[in-house]
């Protein structure tokens, strides 16, 4: 009888023992799956902070994006801009999106070349396949022949739209407006070569690559470039530093 009771209680104690490591077991894998829960919303929370950039005086979407060293074409499709010439003071610009997001865009985002000793720009350019201007241009290196050691250089080729649009405008420049119904210098294009005399400026209607009417003016005297939409005001006067700025005023300047 002791025998008998002794098994029943040797039975009931591994039963015990085996329900509580059973329990052990699933509040284990209870706390594992909410971690992984905690994880993935903690990741998620993260994926979708965004940065945003205030518009300050003087800024221009090109001067943002070579700021974030991001592509102004992705600034643009974040916010949703009808207008590229057009950003005004106190305007929140989102920079940059979800992680998920960036890394489809990836495409999109400059990369770099740290300058090493005894480079140039030319050898810099031929490793990159790019042409020396698009490296003066995309860094706005005010003496390309005075590069530094450990110098960062944004290396990008430029959008080729607007590079196809800049070598059709080289070949066709015999007489300038005068044999085009319309002529593309980068972003903008001009329909018409008549323009009116203000106040020493040569004043146009163009359009932008949406086909939205802009009004150009160019001061011959000191190679600047002002745009504005009708009805507003002017962005405010700049030198000319691209190459189809510069195209564009040596067309109206030295050809009419």
């Amino acid at each position: 009888m002791k025998f008998a009771f002794l098994v029943i209680a040797i039975f009931i104690n591994f039963f015990n023992h085996s329900l509580i490591k059973s329990e052990e077991k699933i509040f284990s894998a209870k706390n594992k799956i909410e971690n992984i829960a905690k994880k993935e919303s903690i990741t998620k929370e993260n994926t979708e902070i965004k940065k945003i950039h205030i518009v300050k005086s003087g800024d221009t979407l090109s001067s943002i994006s070579k700021f974030y060293s991001i592509n102004k074409d992705l600034i643009i499709k974040l916010n949703n801009l009808k207008d590229e010439n057009y950003i005004f003071i106190g305007q929140n610009l989102i920079i940059s999106e979800s992680t998920e997001n960036l890394t489809k865009q990836s495409d999109l985002i400059n990369s770099y070349h740290i300058v090493q000793t005894g480079e140039n720009l030319t050898e810099i350019s031929n490793k990159y396949d790019l042409k020396v201007i698009d490296l003066i241009e995309i860094n706005n290196l005010n003496n390309p022949d005075s590069i530094e050691v450990g110098q960062k250089l944004i290396i990008r080729k430029k959008n080729t739209i607007n590079s196809e649009n800049y070598e059709t405008t080289e070949n066709k420049k015999n007489n300038g407006l005068l044999e085009l119904d319309k002529k593309i210098y980068g972003p903008l294009i001009i329909q018409s070569k008549s323009y009116k005399d203000i106040k020493g400026r040569k004043v146009l209607n163009v359009l932008n690559q949406e086909n939205k009417k802009l009004i150009l003016s160019i001061n011959c005297d000191t190679n600047e470039l002002d745009v504005r939409i009708p009805g507003r005001k002017w962005m405010g006067s700049k030198p000319a530093k691209e190459e189809f700025e510069n195209n564009l005023i040596n067309d109206f300047c030295k050809n009419f």
